[in-house]
């Protein structure tokens, strides 16, 4: 087959904890493997380029995603709902509503929820 489709009807759900922050993320996988999430079994075989996943994440008001570094892989955050602050390196870049944010190879990072309804991210993650 050369395409893959999948809905939400389709896919794993996740609520899990976030990473070093305060509050829980909700995860639905769409496509790929997510490595730093064993407990959802994901599609390993999706793709045949260094694409890792593909995920939405939705986090509450007053959440945050602590800071880490992902080495060997780089990170887009693309904004579809709410605000938030992502600090890249140092660096706080402000997010709204159709913004992406490029977390590159060893890279550290952290997101914090500014708005005050839930945030809807897509993220793709990619190796080098």
């Amino acid at each position: 087959m050369s395409y893959i489709k999948r809905g939400r009807e389709d896919v794993e759900k996740v609520f899990i904890d976030t990473i070093g922050g305060k509050g829980k993320m909700h995860i639905t996988q769409f496509m790929g493997k997510d490595a730093a999430l064993p407990q959802v079994d994901g599609f390993p075989d999706d793709f045949d380029s260094s694409l890792h996943f593909l995920h939405e994440l939705i986090l509450e008001p007053g959440t945050e995603i602590g800071e880490h570094t992902h080495e060997g892989s780089e990170e887009i955050y693309f904004m579809v709902e709410g605000t938030g602050e992502m600090t890249v390196d140092g660096e706080v870049v402000e997010m709204k509503e159709g913004d992406a944010v490029l977390a590159k190879n060893n890279a550290t990072h952290s997101f914090v929820v500014t708005s005050e309804t839930p945030v809807k991210l897509f993220v793709v993650e990619a190796g080098v």
